[in-house]
C-alpha cells in the first residue's frame, strides 16, 4: 500500500478533521499573501465611508445575533436542547455587547461618555469575542439530549 493511498485512506476515515487542518492550511496562506494587497485597501475603502460601511456590517451582525436567539428561544418547545437555549444565550449576550461596541466606536456619537479614543470599543469587541469563543467551547461539552 503505497503513501498515496495511506493519505487518502486516512482522509476519508477522518474527514472532519482533514477538513480541519484544510481550513487552517488556506486561512494561513492568505494570511501570507494579505500583505501583498496592503496598500490596495486604502484605495479600496476611504476613511470618511469606513465608519458608515463599519457600521451596517456591525449592525447586520447583532441583528443575526438576535434572530439566532429567537429562534432557539423559540423551537425550545420543540427540541427540548439545554444546548440551543444556551447558544441562545450566548449569542443574544454577544449581541448586546456588540451593540454597546457598536454605540462606543470612536467617531459615533458620545455613549453615555465622550468617545474620545478608541479603548472602550476595543475592550467591548474583545470581550464578546471571548464570550462566543468560551461560550461554543462550554456548549461542545453539554450533551445532546
Amino acid at each position: 500500500m503505497g503513501l498515496h493511498t495511506r493519505i487518502i485512506t486516512f482522509i476519508k476515515r477522518n474527514k472532519y478533521f482533514a477538513l480541519l487542518v484544510g481550513n487552517i492550511l488556506f486561512s494561513g496562506l492568505l494570511f501570507q499573501f494579505a500583505h501583498l494587497f496592503q496598500d490596495g485597501f486604502h484605495h479600496l475603502v476611504d476613511i470618511a465611508s469606513f465608519l458608515t460601511w463599519h457600521n451596517i456590517f456591525e449592525m447586520i451582525s447583532i441583528v443575526v445575533s438576535f434572530a439566532v436567539f429567537v429562534v432557539c428561544y423559540y423551537t425550545h418547545y420543540q427540541t427540548k436542547s439545554i444546548r440551543s437555549v444556551f447558544l441562545g444565550s450566548v449569542f443574544l449576550s454577544v449581541g448586546i455587547i456588540d451593540f454597546f461596541y457598536l454605540l462606543s466606536y470612536k467617531g459615533m456619537p458620545d455613549f453615555f461618555i465622550a468617545n474620545q479614543t478608541a479603548n472602550r470599543a476595543t475592550t467591548f469587541w474583545i470581550i464578546s469575542s471571548l464570550l462566543i469563543g468560551i461560550g461554543f467551547l462550554i456548549s461542545s461539552f453539554i450533551p445532546h439530549d
